[in-house]
């Protein structure tokens, strides 16, 4: 009877090894006493173009911030103007620029001002305009670049007496330069005993007409989210054609987040709702361009959605916004939710700490990933800082880690077993990845995972003749690629005689942070010595000693290794016993 020998040697190539990770969960350094970013968008070269406000005592300033693809902030500038208290809350791209918008008062809070900004994409302030200042109260949400160079603007006013008019939703169409060519205070669109907001503005393709969404009948500018979600067509002199209302709870406390146009022609959109019991519960829906509300879902997955983006040709839903966490439900986190084309959850996804995160706005990322910011508030130094959480297509931080081992199975005289140790692939998850096995003889490759059919525990492969052979396994995930190989030799054994022995290595704990535990314990002779290798993701061995079978725990020091996946094997002297992976944090 022949004895198989299977001798391995581990090569490790981690394609996207890189000196900072590629997807992260970060803060900015404080700016002031509280800082937020609440819009970004991805602006080419792996960075992103984001705009915020932060505080000083009672005084706000706006500022702008290009984040490179580590989130590390490049061009930091604020954006001031005559009063001390400034907003941006939306901005569009126009001739290579950002052009903001936002709303500047004074300290009493008595009179502001629209306040229209070109932005360069430095981040510096190339100029101010103020919309229409008159006597008007007024404040603006949202902006949109319509035909020839213009602008219009959503928003609210209210003529300023002691007591306040209701707040009534208001537009205004200008110049890039701020000249107004139109305004309208929309009195006599909405019930004027309550109140009334513009919340987001839609270009009408192949039409100078625009939608607006917001909200009405609001019965409280305290909390202006408690009102009723409208839709409205307006013509190219803002004169409101027709409104539809939407209710989606008993108690009028809906709010919409953000409206985009889908593949076919439809918009969708997100919000909030109330629920009976006093809460809130994020919603998408979708209508049609007449305003029919074509469905809608409630998401008990995320309670507040403000911003989201369409993916893959419309086929899902990518959300960001916060979710309130159990069981006090005075803690939240930011969330990233992905849904199907109808509105229905695939997966939601948590960031956050012990006390409050917000996410205000998401960018598709270079690498099909998304980068979510908004707001981390921390006790610890009394401030809120910017919050920024970049994850892979599946809402994740991990990258791929390719790795498996191999022995002979016995089952035919050169048959060689493969056993997947990767991580971080997910290859049964709704948008997970997939592995692809080359078995180093000019074979076809075995594929399997999302896409392909089910990855079995154990892949086999019969070799044609004895000899030395390399495999290379590579696990796909999103974007990113992970490579392993080993070379080994196969020489021809009888049938039913498994290559290796009864055993088992121990290497605890795992995750480690300071000493690993090892121990081999298995049909060994107690006179067999073991060597044990480990190596880091580049297939360095940075560790190795000797380890005697059925001898008790060895202990090896790795406090000085740097945090991430390292891979060990075990040999016997003439076999592989047993490959694995531990994590050193």
């Amino acid at each position: 009877m022949q004895r198989a020998i299977v001798i391995n040697v581990l090569v490790f190539l981690m394609i996207n090894a890189n000196a900072q990770p590629k997807y992260f969960q970060k803060t900015m350094d404080p700016i002031g006493s509280h800082q937020h970013v609440t819009n970004v968008v991805n602006i080419g070269n792996g960075n992103f173009f984001a705009t915020g406000s932060h505080f000083y005592y009672e005084y706000e300033t706006p500022f702008g911030v290009i984040i490179d693809k580590q989130g590390n902030p490049i061009n930091l500038t604020e954006y001031t103007t005559i009063f001390p208290i400034n907003k941006v809350y939306d901005f569009v791209e126009s001739d290579n620029n950002h052009v903001s918008i936002g709303t500047t008062f004074n300290v009493a809070r008595d009179t502001s001002y629209i306040v229209l900004q070109q932005i360069d994409t430095t981040c510096q302030l190339i100029s101010t305009q103020f919309v229409a200042p008159d006597n008007l109260y007024k404040g603006a949400f949202c902006l949109e670049s319509t035909n020839n160079n213009t602008f219009t603007i959503g928003g609210f006013s209210i003529i300023y007496t002691p007591n306040y008019d209701p707040w009534v939703a208001y537009a205004a169409k200008t110049t890039a330069t701020g000249e107004v060519l139109w305004q309208h205070r929309y009195s006599v669109d909405f019930d004027t005993t309550k109140l009334s907001y513009i919340y987001q503005i839609l270009a009408i393709p192949q039409s100078s007409d625009v939608f607006y969404f917001g909200v009405c009948d609001v019965v409280s500018d305290v909390n202006p989210t408690q009102g009723d979600i409208f839709m409205a067509r307006a013509d190219s002199s803002g004169t409101i054609l027709w409104k539809q209302k939407y209710n989606f709870n008993f108690d009028s406390r809906d709010a919409i987040g953000r409206a985009v146009w889908t593949p076919d022609q439809k918009i969708a959109f997100v919000g909030l709702y109330g629920t009976p019991t006093g809460g809130r519960r994020g919603l998408v829906g979708k209508v049609d361009t007449l305003g029919n509300l074509i469905w809608w879902h409630a998401l008990e997955e995320i309670h507040l959605v403000e911003k989201f983006l369409i993916v893959n040709e419309g086929r899902e839903y990518v959300l960001a916004g916060k979710r309130y966490m159990p069981p006090t439900y005075n803690q939240s986190n930011l969330c990233i939710a992905k849904t199907d084309s109808s509105g229905n959850v695939l997966w939601a996804r948590d960031y956050g700490g012990p006390e409050k995160d917000y996410g205000y706005c998401i960018a598709p990322t270079n690498d099909g990933g998304y980068l979510v910011m908004g707001r981390k508030d921390t006790s610890a130094i009394g401030k809120a800082l910017v919050y920024m959480v970049k994850t892979n297509c599946m809402g994740l931080l991990t990258e791929p880690q390719a790795a498996f081992s191999t022995y002979q199975t016995g089952d035919s005289p050169l048959e060689v077993g493969f056993q997947n140790l990767s991580q971080y692939v997910y290859p049964d998850s709704i948008d997970g990845g997939y592995y692809v096995w080359d078995f180093g003889d000019g074979s076809p490759p075995f594929v399997c995972g999302q896409g392909y059919g089910a990855c079995p525990a154990l892949v086999t492969h019969e070799y044609a003749a004895q000899g030395q052979y390399a495999a290379t396994l590579t696990a796909f995930v999103c974007t990113d690629t992970a490579t392993a190989t080993q070379q080994f030799s196969v020489v021809p054994t009888a049938v039913g005689q498994v290559a290796v022995p009864t055993y088992h290595i121990s290497v605890l704990p795992n995750p480690a942070s300071e000493v690993l535990h090892l121990e081999a314990v298995g049909a060994l002779s107690s006179s067999h010595e073991l060597q044990f290798s480990l190596y880091d993701a580049m297939g360095r061995a940075v560790r190795r000693l000797a380890l005697r079978a059925n001898g008790g725990s060895v202990r090896l020091d790795v406090a000085d290794l740097p945090q991430g996946l390292y891979f060990w094997t075990c040999y016997s002297p003439d076999a592989v016993l047993q490959s694995g992976r531990v994590v050193i944090k």
